[in-house]
């Protein structure tokens, strides 16, 4: 009994390093990814030129829910 429970924890030990690589290199590609997309993003303000130029030019209306 003794051996088949060594037999089981090495195996055990060898899947548990084997899933560690793995998520060790998911790591690796998902910065990669990451680092790819953040390269990519500007300053807000660069693209979007809001100003104080904007008026509402509707009247509101204040509504009554009825269900």
């Amino acid at each position: 009994m003794c051996a088949a429970m060594d037999k089981q924890y090495e195996a055990a030990k060898v899947g548990r390093s084997r899933e560690l690589e793995l998520l060790a290199a998911i790591k690796v590609k998902v910065d990669e990814h990451f680092a790819q997309l953040a390269s990519g993003v500007v300053a807000r303000g660069e693209l979007d030129n809001f100003d104080d130029t904007y008026t509402n030019d509707s009247a509101y209306n204040k509504g009554v829910f009825v269900p």
